[in-house]
C-alpha cells in the first residue's frame, strides 16, 4: 500500500485469511490484521462504484505486492477480482495510476504490457504515503503491524534541510505514530556515526545530527528497538559476513544492501538484537557469528 522512493517497511505476521463476510452486497475479505488506512481506501472505491452502478472488485496491496484487504461486489465477474489485484500491483511497480501507463499504451508505446504481470489500464492509483508531512496518514498505515523497519534517509545531494525534514523530524513523528499504533518492534536504519559524530566526515555531520536525533526518540519510544549503523550501503552480492566494530578509516567502511537485509531478518525474528545498537561493515566472521557476540 506504500509506493515511495523511501522505505517504511510495516511488518505483518499473520498472512492467513481472518474472515470473509456479506456487507452491503459486496463480498469482504481481510487479509492478517488489516490497517485502517487500507480498509479506508478499498471501503472508499466500492462506495464509488455503488454510486455510479458499476459491479466492481478492489484490492489493496502492500509495500511488497501482497493484497492487505479486498472485495468483489455481489454480481461482479470472478475475473475482476484479477484485474484488481494486478492493477494495484502495476501501480504499486510503476509508482503512477495506471491511467498514466494506458495513455502511454494509446499514444504508441505498448511495450508496457511487457512486463510481467504488468496491467496498464486505468483504475490502479498508489497510496503514497508522505514521510515528511502529517502523522495520521502514517499511524494508519501502521495500525495492525507487528514490527516496522525504518530504512528511509535523504540523499546527501538533496541538502542538509531535506536531512532535518526526514531523517529528523519525519523518523520522529512515524516513531511517536508506531508507538500510538500499537507496535511492539522498531528496527531502526541509522548510519555509521551517528553516535561519535566528530569523528565522521564534516560534510556528513549535520545529517548525522539528524539521524542521532530520531536514534534516540527510538531508544526512549517504549517499544523494543534495534539501531543498525551501516557504512557505506553496495548492490554487490551477499557476503555473508559481519564485522560489528569496523576499524577503516572515515569513509571507507562499507556493507552490502544484501547482507543488510540479512540482519534486518534476524532483528525480527530472534530476541537477540532487542534493544540493541551496532556499526555493520565488512568482516570475516559470520553473520550469526558476530550478532552471538554482541
Amino acid at each position: 500500500m506504500v509506493a515511495s522512493p523511501t522505505e517504511l517497511v510495516v511488518v505483518r505476521r499473520d498472512r492467513g485469511v481472518d474472515r470473509v463476510r456479506r456487507r452491503s452486497g459486496w463480498q469482504h475479505v481481510d487479509v492478517g490484521q488489516r490497517s485502517a488506512a487500507a480498509k479506508a481506501a478499498g471501503e472508499a472505491v466500492i462506495a464509488h462504484g455503488e454510486r455510479n452502478g458499476w459491479l466492481i472488485a478492489t484490492v489493496v496491496v502492500d509495500s511488497s505486492g501482497y493484497p492487505v484487504w479486498s472485495a468483489r461486489m455481489t454480481g461482479a465477474i470472478h475475473a475482476s477480482y484479477d484485474g484488481a489485484r494486478m492493477k494495484a500491483g502495476t501501480a504499486l511497480k510503476f509508482a503512477r495510476p495506471t491511467s498514466a501507463l494506458e495513455a502511454m499504451v494509446a499514444a504508441g508505446k505498448p511495450h508496457y504490457f511487457a512486463f510481467d504481470g504488468a496491467l496498464p489500464v486505468a483504475g490502479g492509483v498508489p497510496i503514497i504515503v508522505d514521510l515528511e508531512g502529517e502523522v495520521t496518514p502514517v499511524r494508519g498505515v501502521l495500525v495492525g503491524a507487528d514490527a516496522v523497519v525504518w530504512a528511509a534517509g535523504a540523499d546527501f545531494m538533496t541538502g542538509p534541510e531535506h536531512s532535518e525534514r526526514l531523517d529528523r523530524h519525519g523518523n520522529i513523528r512515524a516513531v511517536e505514530a508506531a508507538r500510538e499504533a500499537g507496535v511492539d518492534r522498531w528496527i531502526q536504519i541509522s548510519s555509521l556515526y551517528a553516535d561519535r559524530i566528530d569523528q565522521a566526515p564534516p560534510p556528513l555531520q549535520a545529517f548525522l545530527h539528524n539521524k542521532a536525533a530520531a536514534d534516540e526518540a527510538v531508544r526512549t519510544s517504549g517499544m523494543d528497538w534495534t539501531v543498525l549503523r551501516p557504512g557505506g550501503l553496495l548492490d554487490d552480492d551477499a557476503t555473508g559476513l559481519l564485522d560489528t566494530a569496523p576499524a577503516a578509516g572515515a569513509g571507507f567502511i562499507r556493507y552490502t544492501r544484501a547482507d543488510l537485509a540479512q540482519v534486518i531478518a534476524t532483528a525480527l525474528t530472534d530476541d537477540l538484537l532487542r534493544n540493541k545498537e551496532f556499526d555493520l561493515g565488512m568482516g570475516t566472521q559470520s553473520i550469526g557469528e558476530a550478532l552471538r557476540a554482541l
